[in-house]
């Protein structure tokens, strides 16, 4: 097994039991009651969202790069019929519509050159009045510096761009010194964003 994929069954394990991540719970008690209950989560992992949602009564749709995962989390959907893993990419998935679209720490792993057209897909899938949430790396993220980075940052003014058309319910602005899942120090710089599609 090659470091990259170690780095993630690592990340996995530590993950995998945790509860659903904060903004989803607020995405959800701001999500309007009137829409199918209907759901993508982007860059899954072992699904702590999915599940979630899935027990929450959402078809849920939770894609994934990283075999890993989809496999860990077919096994935890044996008995959530309204649950599907698929294997995917950013660019490859076929975003379909829906009321909330989840991208927690992902789209930090989307790739530049598809970032746009990735973007303009999940803008499209989601129902008017539905909702956006997850994590959009800022400038400073010391991963910015690395050289396997080939992702997407943002500052104040390009979530107003991105967003454009959608309502910010919420954005909180994370800059300062922490550890990854995994315990290694970094500095996290990035967006949290609920929005609500006009």
């Amino acid at each position: 097994m090659n470091s990259h994929s170690d780095r993630w069954l690592a990340y996995y394990e530590l993950t995998r039991s945790q509860p659903p991540r904060p903004h989803l719970i607020q995405a959800l008690d701001l999500l309007s009651p009137d829409l199918p209950k209907t759901a993508i989560d982007m860059g899954c992992g072992t699904g702590r969202d999915a599940i979630h949602l899935a027990e929450q009564g959402f078809d849920v749709t939770a894609f994934d790069a990283e075999p890993t995962a989809i496999a860990s989390l077919t096994h935890n959907t044996q008995v959530r019929p309204n649950l599907k893993p698929v294997l995917a990419h950013f660019h490859t998935f076929d975003y379909h519509p829906v009321s909330l679209i989840n991208a927690s720490s992902s789209l930090f792993f989307c790739e530049a050159e598809h970032f746009s057209d990735v973007w303009h897909r999940v803008r499209h899938a989601i129902h008017p009045g539905g909702l956006f949430c997850g994590q959009i790396l800022g400038h400073d993220d010391s991963w910015t510096r690395l050289d396997r980075f080939r992702g997407v940052t943002v500052d104040s003014n390009d979530l107003e761009t991105l967003f454009d058309g959608f309502d910010i319910l919420h954005a909180h602005e994370r800059d300062e010194p922490g550890t990854t899942a995994l315990g290694k120090p970094k500095h996290w710089h990035y967006w949290t964003v609920i929005a609500r599609k006009g």
